[in-house]
């Protein structure tokens, strides 16, 4: 439940909620916005907490409206980009749109920076995926998205050797021909991933699975270049 005092804890709270709803405001924030509980409680239902009032529900709207901080009125919007317009025009500042999307704040708690600023701003505390050339929050943020969209190597990090990423399975497979014993044989190459750390093991796999009988297998068929 909610109370008119807002604690510190319902802030957290709120904050956390309020990084999946920041970009519009819900259009149902009149009748559809709110509910009766039990004990007379007000359901806000965007963020799914009771209030102990009107008062209190409108608070909580008000929290996740777009608001400019730099206004000494505290003006607020209906939508973000109206925000972004103002802040841009009004007083020559701008929104970090690496912020807006993952910082934990209310929209009044985010900061504005003039042009060079943010420049700086991203540079220093937001990590850039060499690949896609996009920012992210943290350096946390930035090793989900390089496993997620990218590709690692399996017997490097088998050997400890973590944080090594490449942009497109095509190039993970130069590395494999280059540094280890990938299986060339059609079947393996479209299964994926079908790499081995020793010739031995790349030659009893070979002979195990794409082998009816006896058969030499060179290293060129095997899929590492020949000496």
């Amino acid at each position: 439940v909610v109370t008119a005092d807002r604690t510190v804890r319902f802030e957290d709270l709120m904050r956390a909620k309020s990084v999946a709803d920041r970009v519009e405001v819900p259009e149902a924030e009149g009748a559809g916005g709110s509910g009766s509980g039990p004990d007379g409680l007000q359901l806000d239902r965007v963020w799914q907490v009771y209030a102990d009032s009107r008062e209190t529900l409108t608070v909580l709207r008000n929290l996740r409206r777009p608001t400019c901080s730099a206004c000494a009125d505290g003006h607020r919007f209906k939508h973000l980009r109206e925000l972004q317009d103002h802040a841009r025009t009004a007083h020559q500042l701008h929104f970090c749109d690496v912020c807006l999307r993952s910082k934990k704040a209310f929209f009044e708690e985010q900061l504005m920076f003039t042009k060079s600023a943010l420049k700086k701003h991203q540079q220093d505390m937001h990590k850039m995926c060499k690949f896609c050339n996009q920012r992210h929050y943290s350096e946390d943020e930035l090793y989900a998205h390089l496993r997620d969209a990218h590709f690692t190597c399996p017997v490097c990090e088998r050997r400890g050797l973590f944080h090594q990423y490449y942009n497109t399975y095509e190039d993970l497979e130069v590395h494999f021909g280059e540094d280890h014993f990938p299986c060339s044989h059609e079947e393996c190459r479209q299964t994926k991933f079908i790499v081995f750390t020793t010739e031995f093991q790349l030659k009893e796999h070979f002979l195990e699975k794409h082998s009816k009988g006896p058969v030499q297998v060179g290293a060129t068929a095997l899929g590492r270049r020949a000496a």
